[in-house]
Formats: structure tokens, sequence, C-alpha cells
């Protein structure tokens, strides 16, 4: 699994990560069904103030995107997150900087070379 992955799969099943580590990403940092994903995460926790449920997502992701074959790989992914992952606190966390750090230089790399 992918750390966009890990990092999605946390923020659904740890609220003291999901605080801690909201305010740093970015819907940028993700790409095709994991920015989906991720926005339906923001979209409810920024109206409820908390970690959605997979079955909330599933109401609400699709009519987050006219594109059904990304909602389709989204729903999919999202019944993968249903149970709750097994992973270091402090692992994660180190991983999600560090991922937040790359892609941040690598979207001002690739943005520098569009302009």
């Amino acid at each position: 699994m992918q750390i966009e992955k890990i990092v999605l799969h946390n923020l659904l099943h740890d609220e003291v990560y999901c605080r801690q580590v909201l305010p740093f990403l970015k819907l940028d940092y993700f790409e095709s069904e994991n920015k989906l994903l991720y926005q339906g995460i923001l979209d409810f926790i920024t109206k409820y103030n908390r970690i959605p449920s997979v079955s909330s997502l599933e109401i609400d992701i699709p009519n987050l995107s006219d594109d059904e074959s990304q909602v389709t790989r989204c729903l999919s992914l999202l019944k993968k997150f249903e149970e709750k992952p097994e992973v270091d606190y402090q692992w994660i966390l180190d991983k999600t900087e560090k991922w937040c750090k790359d892609r941040s230089v690598y979207l001002a790399i690739m943005e520098s070379i569009n302009i």
C-alpha cells in the first residue's frame, strides 16, 4: 500500500492522527481516486468536525465527481479501508511529514516547468 493510501486509511480511523496532520495536507498532494477520497474526508470533517464513517463517504463521494470510473475506483478503495489499520503512530507521522514535503517540492518543480 503506497503512502497516500496509508495516510487516507489513518485519516479515517485515527482521530489524533487526523487532527495532527490534516492542517498540513493539501488536495493537490493526492492523485486520482485518492484525491476524490481525500476531498470527501475533508468536506465531512469541515462540516461536522469529526471523522466520517465509511458508509457516509459511500453516499457522499458519488456527488463529488462526474467521472463514474473514478468514483467506482474510489468506492472500491474505500471498501478496503473498513478495518482499522495497525501502523506505528510515530512511523506514520514521520512518513506523512516526509511525503507532504516531497509532494510539495515535486508540485513546485512541475509548476515552475509549466511556467
